[in-house]
């Protein structure tokens, strides 16, 4: 007779058993959280984070400068350069929690120097910390250039977007110039001498009254914008040059205009405002600049 041993169907059921709980413990593992941002982050623009975590579960973020959210998908700006460790914390379970860096560059900016008058020469540049970037200027006109500063020479009036872009990071920046005429005479209008100015009001009824009289001062800034500096106004004005004719050059900014007569060497500065003034109606204040 035969005898059967029955260890080798036992150790077939642990083995089946241990099989079975190992795929129920796989199904209920704890997920592997995970998140993504916004690409190429710079300073100054919001960086959207999002994760695969569940909508209803519960958000702790850090971005790693001691700012905390637990928004869903939280949006933050940074204003500083650098790499920042942001941590996600998903469920309060700090064990299974994932950090990773995020590398936020410097907000490229162009700037440019030179007067925009068409047929003058005017340089650009940029915040480019780069060490060996590649350059890609675009003027606007159709015309490129890949110099890390380069120059150009506008031939028409109207207002230019100037383009860089910066393969290697992915990064771009965008200006915009408005050219012009060659006023000529804009320097005349300025320098160390002060123009007065005499503040009037004329009602509906015509009646005019008359204010102290005062000083100001004009600036050049360049051949198409002056600065402006008195009690009734302090700023930059541009010049105008569809409403420029003959010996007249108009400047305009914030509700003024300056008109310049290069022939006699007398500028007027105008504002006109409508309200109301002790119940007669709409008034016009103008306010005039005169030569010495």
């Amino acid at each position: 007779m035969y005898k059967y041993s029955l260890f080798p169907l036992i150790l077939l059921l642990v083995m089946a058993a241990a099989c079975k709980k190992e795929k129920i413990q796989n199904t209920t593992a704890t997920p592997q959280y995970d998140f993504t941002w916004s690409e190429n982050p710079v300073t100054g623009s919001p960086i959207t984070f999002s994760s695969n975590a569940k909508e209803t579960d519960y958000f702790y973020w850090d971005f790693g400068n001691g700012v905390t959210s637990n928004d869903v998908r939280p949006s933050y700006t940074y204003y500083e350069q650098g790499d920042y460790d942001v941590l996600l914390v998903v469920n309060g379970d700090h064990q299974h929690s994932v950090t990773k860096t995020v590398h936020v560059a410097q907000r490229l900016t162009i700037t440019y120097k030179g007067d925009p008058i068409i047929g003058d020469t005017i340089f650009f540049e940029s915040n480019s910390s780069e060490s060996t970037p590649v350059y890609e200027w675009d003027f606007g006109d159709g015309t490129t250039s890949t110099q890390p500063k380069p120059y150009h020479i506008f031939n028409n009036t109207g207002r230019m977007t100037i383009k860089l872009r910066l393969p290697a990071s992915n990064t771009s920046a965008t200006a915009y110039i408005t050219l012009y005429k060659d006023p000529v005479y804009t320097y005349k209008i300025t320098g160390s001498r002060l123009w007065h100015i005499q503040n009037r009001i004329v009602t509906l009824s015509s009646d005019t009254s008359y204010f102290t009289d005062t000083s100001f001062d004009i600036r050049y800034i360049n051949k198409a914008e002056v600065l402006v500096d008195n009690k009734f106004f302090s700023g930059l004005l541009s010049f105008n040059d569809k409403t420029s004719a003959g010996n007249i050059l108009v400047y305009d900014g914030a509700g003024f205009s300056l008109k310049y007569n290069y022939a006699v060497d007398t500028a007027y500065l105008y504002k006109e405002n409508y309200t109301v003034h002790n119940s007669t109606g709409p008034w016009t204040e103008y306010t005039i600049g005169r030569t010495p």
